[in-house]
């Protein structure tokens, strides 16, 4: 369903309209619900939700990438976390080398000296404010050498946007729909209905990561039966 449509389903539960509760809270109280869950998601879920990997361009003889630069879609998100950093350091690379993080206050010699030395075949990188460092530079212009993986905090939506725009899976947007109904008791200034349908939301939410848990299934295996008991 669409941001409208969850926001039409929890306005009809609490049998308001659009004149009572109008679309311009009913989007604001939506992307807090919709924010407040993705974290939940993350934090309760520890099967990297919201992966996602962004590649970027080497400039000669520059360690530091902007992480903002390098990622491109989906637009203005905010980058939660990263996983793993690779390298390519000429466009004849087959494939790319995994890049070692380490902590930079450990570092033994200055950066400069990494920039140089640091074998190609072991880089390092490591992250600070909104960049990556990566030793040793990149002595060549190289399309797409950096590859990050990435969790990402999806944005904010608007009342026109489209199911897929929402980045929980649809049989869960009723999570959704019953956390807006105790904002919509809020807004009007039903004390009870908030602190009740709260309660209601925090089952809902405890089923969902219930069961968004332990999504890579084992392979199952069978043996055929001993017919020889049988015999």
């Amino acid at each position: 369903m669409t941001p409208d449509q969850l926001i039409t389903q929890a306005r009809n539960a609490t049998w308001m309209d659009t004149i009572n509760y109008p679309d311009t809270q009913g989007i604001i109280d939506f992307n807090f619900v919709y924010q407040d869950i993705i974290a939940d998601i993350i934090t309760g879920i520890d099967e990297d939700y919201f992966f996602n990997i962004a590649k970027g361009d080497t400039v000669a003889n520059q360690e530091e990438y902007n992480i903002t630069e390098i990622w491109t879609s989906p637009d203005n998100v905010r980058i939660n976390e990263i996983n793993k950093v690779f390298i390519k350091y000429a466009d004849s690379d087959t494939y790319y080398t995994e890049a070692t993080r380490v902590n930079p206050t450990t570092l033994t010699n200055d950066t400069d000296w990494y920039k140089v030395n640091q074998p190609k075949t072991a880089p390092i990188f490591y992250i600070q404010d909104n960049s990556i460092f990566v030793y040793p530079a990149p002595n060549v212009i190289v399309t797409e050498w950096l590859k990050i993986h990435v969790i990402y905090q999806p944005q904010d939506l608007t009342i026109s946007s489209t199911e897929a725009n929402i980045l929980i899976p649809p049989r869960f947007h009723r999570t959704i729909v019953s956390w807006i109904i105790p904002f919509i008791y809020a807004y009007k200034s039903d004390n009870n209905g908030f602190i009740t349908y709260s309660q209601i939301f925090d089952k809902e939410k405890k089923d969902m990561i219930a069961q968004m848990k332990n999504r890579n299934q084992s392979v199952i295996q069978i043996k055929a039966p001993n017919l020889n008991q049988y015999t």
